[in-house]
């Protein structure tokens, strides 16, 4: 049967069946294209879940902790106006301090010119008690001067009544010893 003619019945029915062969082929690969489609589908699907269900977790974390982050801010951002509002009550307006600042000045002034007038008052005054001195200095100066030219005076004197005397008593002994 190595060249026998064929019918063509039977070559329709041949070619049919390659047909169907490849029909065949063709709808196995394709289902199994669509299987792995459908399979990669899921598991992108599957996996696009995970990740929002993370993302939500992840989400849900950083809510928890921006909470507390702004608890502990708010916490802390209150006691600093305490803090700020404890020192506005201890310190003065600047108009109060401005007022004390120019009153102590003012004061001030004042105690200087007083000062000064009673500096010049007393130098007034110790000018005249040294113009007194100087003069009470003068004239103790002239009475010495006049006392120690009596001293000499009378030291003078004294020695020439003392000497006179000497000499009366020599001229006695002299005359009693001729006598």
């Amino acid at each position: 049967m190595p060249d026998e003619p064929i019918s063509l019945r039977e070559y329709l029915i041949s070619e049919i069946d390659k047909l169907r062969q490849v029909a065949n082929e063709r709808d196995r690969l394709y289902n199994n294209q669509f299987e792995d489609a459908k399979n990669s589908v899921l598991t992108a699907l599957i996996a696009q879940k995970e990740a929002v269900a993370a993302a939500f977790l992840a989400s849900e974390k950083a809510i928890v902790k921006a909470e507390e982050a702004q608890k502990a801010y708010n916490l802390s951002h209150n006691d600093l106006n305490r803090k700020l509002d404890d020192q506005n009550k201890a310190t003065m307006p600047r108009i109060e301090v401005v007022g004390l600042f120019k009153a102590f000045d003012d004061k001030l002034l004042f105690m200087q010119q007083n000062i000064d007038s009673k500096l010049e008052a007393a130098r007034l005054s110790n000018e005249k008690v040294y113009e007194a001195f100087q003069k009470d200095i003068a004239s103790l100066r002239e009475s010495r001067s006049l006392l120690e030219g009596k001293a000499t005076q009378t030291s003078v004197t004294a020695a020439q009544v003392i000497a006179v005397l000497g000499l009366m008593i020599a001229i006695a002994a002299v005359v009693v010893r001729f006598i």
